[in-house]
C-alpha cells in the first residue's frame, strides 16, 4: 500500500526583502525542520 505524507513548508525569514524562492527559514523554521526530521527517521 502507498503512503502519503503532506508537509506545510517552514516558517520563512521576512526580515530581507527577495522573491519567495530566494528566502531563507527564520530559527523557527530550522527548528521544526529539525523536529520533523527526526520524526521521519524514526518511522
Amino acid at each position: 500500500m502507498s503512503k502519503l505524507i503532506l508537509i506545510r513548508h517552514a516558517k520563512s525569514d521576512w526580515s530581507v526583502s527577495v522573491n519567495d524562492l530566494q528566502r531563507g527559514l527564520n530559527k523557527r523554521g530550522y527548528n521544526s525542520c529539525k523536529v520533523i526530521s527526526e520524526e521521519f527517521k524514526k518511522e
